[in-house]
């Protein structure tokens, strides 16, 4: 029953990961379609928010493998004890692919944030939805 026990907090902690994947999707895709944002006049930094798609991708798979290691937590639960050591190592491979592909979100998004913190710092900029004259 122990080993259950040990099973359930992965999957928690899997879920938790399921949260921060939902909320950077959530907030990424707000920032995206809002009315009032920063916009880049130039092209290069524009292409800078091409970034978000590898990034969407990357925690989706995040979600995918948090989803398996739930419904592996629920087929634990309901086996045999012959089963159970199967099951656990599955859960523990896919536990370190979501955390590998919530990782990888992290740094595409690190990434675009950085380059968009030099561009607000050094570049030229407009508040979308204003008349610039042109």
């Amino acid at each position: 029953m122990n080993f259950l026990v040990g099973l359930e907090e992965v999957s928690k902690g899997a879920a938790l990961m399921v949260t921060w994947a939902l909320a950077m999707l959530g907030g990424s895709i707000a920032l995206i379609v809002s009315t009032s944002y920063l916009r880049p006049k130039n092209l290069a930094m524009r292409l800078t928010y091409l970034l978000f798609l590898p990034g969407w991708i990357f925690l989706g798979l995040s979600i995918y493998y948090g989803d398996k290691i739930s419904r592996r937590y629920m087929a634990a639960k309901l086996v045999s004890q012959d089963n159970l050591e199967l099951i656990a190592k599955l859960i523990n491979q896919n536990f370190g692919c979501q955390r590998l592909w919530l990782w990888m979100g992290l740094i595409i998004f690190g990434v675009w944030l950085f380059l968009f913190l030099l561009w607000w710092v050094f570049g030229e900029w407009t508040v979308s939805g204003q008349n610039n004259g042109g």
